[in-house]
């Protein structure tokens, strides 16, 4: 990330802004390949909902067991 930071602090030898903006591009590409892929909110609750319910019913059984 050295054409980064040198691009960043304003260093344009060497073609730093060419570096930079490549960089910049390829950056954008890895986001916009990842953000896709994330989970949202709701679907994160509905997965811890989903372990809970899981967890009670398992628990529940064993508990039964025990008696």
């Amino acid at each position: 990330m050295q054409g980064i930071d040198s691009g960043l602090r304003g260093d344009r030898s060497g073609g730093g802004t060419v570096e930079l903006a490549i960089q910049v591009q390829a950056l954008k590409t890895r986001m916009d390949t990842v953000l896709p892929t994330l989970a949202t909110r709701e679907q994160l609750a509905q997965e811890v909902g989903a372990l809970r319910s899981e967890m009670k019913h398992e628990i529940g059984a064993l508990r039964s067991e025990m008696k």
